[in-house]
Formats: structure tokens, sequence, C-alpha cells
């Protein structure tokens, strides 16, 4: 071999180490630097979670300690509005109940009037009925006594008894109940039906129809008689008495 080979030999070997050697140092320069990688990312994760953590835990005591203070406020302010309401209803109240207490008085007051002018016209219209049911016993009478008017002024007296009574009872009735005011039409109208019934079938013709006397003589004083006994009690009802009927 020539010293020349042999040179060329031993430089190609150095260099093959040498770049063996260089490639050996990249590797574990790379080695070293991703394992030096991995740790730092594993302790930046470390400390990034134990961050994050603590961030949350600070949070969620702010959290709490906000929240117990809105509602220690909200609280307080709910009833200090609660203790406002209740004095502004507590004012109303008593505002309502004095209103209250004097419409009371104007509707006793009222009530107390239309109770006293409901016991006149009730008063009033019975006496006026009676007397009307009176004068028509008197003028269709069977028994004719000497001394007493004659049946001509006892039928004229009846006409005033009716004349008397309707205007009034037209224009009070509406003091009346209901149930009282239909009792004393229907007892007007079988009083006027009677009336009217013995004046043509009795007292004008020649020839009086003693039958239909009798019949006209027995519904005025038996069966109004019971028609007004029974519109006694209807009245005193509506003037507030409570007694059972006898």
């Amino acid at each position: 071999m020539a010293i020349t080979d042999f040179f060329v030999a031993i430089i190609s070997t150095a260099a093959v180490t040498a770049t063996l050697c260089g490639l050996l140092l990249w590797l574990t320069k790379t080695w070293v630097s991703e394992r030096l990688k991995n740790a730092i990312k594993a302790e930046y994760e470390i400390k990034l979670e134990t961050h994050k953590a603590q961030i949350k835990a600070d949070y969620d005591q702010k959290l709490e300690t906000h929240k117990a203070q809105i509602k220690a406020d909200y609280d307080q302010k709910l009833e200090a509005y609660k203790t406002q309401l209740k004095s502004q209803a507590d004012v109303e109240i008593e505002k309502l109940k004095s209103s209250l207490s004097v419409i009371a008085a104007e509707q006793n007051t009222k009530f107390g009037m239309l109770h006293e002018r409901r016991v006149q016209v009730i008063a009033e219209t019975y006496s006026r009925l009676i007397e009307l049911h009176s004068c028509l016993a008197d003028y269709v009478t069977i028994s004719e006594i000497s001394g007493v008017p004659t049946r001509e002024e006892r039928r004229n007296s009846m006409a005033a008894a009716f004349a008397k009574f309707r205007p009034y009872f037209t224009q009070n009735k509406i003091f009346l109940p209901k149930l009282v005011a239909d009792v004393i039409q229907k007892i007007e109208i079988e009083m006027v039906q009677a009336g009217n019934l013995f004046t043509f079938m009795v007292d004008l013709p020649e020839t009086p129809d003693v039958d239909r006397w009798i019949k006209i003589t027995a519904q005025v004083n038996d069966e109004i008689g019971l028609a007004l006994t029974g519109l006694e009690e209807a009245m005193r009802s509506a003037l507030g008495d409570k007694s059972e009927p006898q």
C-alpha cells in the first residue's frame, strides 16, 4: 500500500468517525432537548392546572360571597318594602273603613227613611183597602135595616172608596214588596168585579137576582175577607214581624 493510500484511509476513517460522533452528539442533544421540553411542558401543564384550579376556587368563593351579599341586600330591601307596603296598606284600610262607615251610615239613614216610608204606605194602603171592603160589604149586604143610608148612598160611598184607594195604591205600590202589591191588586180586582156585578145584577134591575146576591155577599164577606187576613200576615212580614202566624 502506498503511503498516499494509507493517509487517505486514515483520513476517511477519521471523517466517518467525526461524522458518527457528530450524529451521535446531535441525537443526544435532540433527545435531551425533547426530554427537557417534555419536562418543562409537564411542569407548565401542572402549574397551569393548579393556577386554573386556584382561579376557579377564588372565583367560586367570590361568587358565593357576592351572591350572599346580593341576597342580604335583597332581603333587607324586601323587608323594608314589605314594611312600607304594610304601612301604606294600613293607612288605606283605615281610609276604607272610614269611607265604609260613612257609606254605611248614609245607607242606614236611607234605609231608615225608606223603611219609614214603606211603613206609612203599608199602613195607609191597608187602611184604604179595609175602608173599601167595608163600603163594599155595606153595599151588598142582604139585610136592610131602617135608619141606615140608602143603597144608592152606599153605592156612592163604595165608588168614593174606590176612587180614594186606586190612585194612592197606583202611585205608592213601588214601596210595597211585590208579593204584597200583587195580593192587594188581586183583592182590588175581585172587589171591583163583585161591586160591578152587584150593581148590574142586583141593585139596578127591577127584579134583583137573589141567588147572585147571596153569592156576591158570601164572596165579599168570606173569600175576600179571608184574602185580607192573609194580606195582613204578608204586611206584618214586610214590616219585619218575625212572629209565627196564630
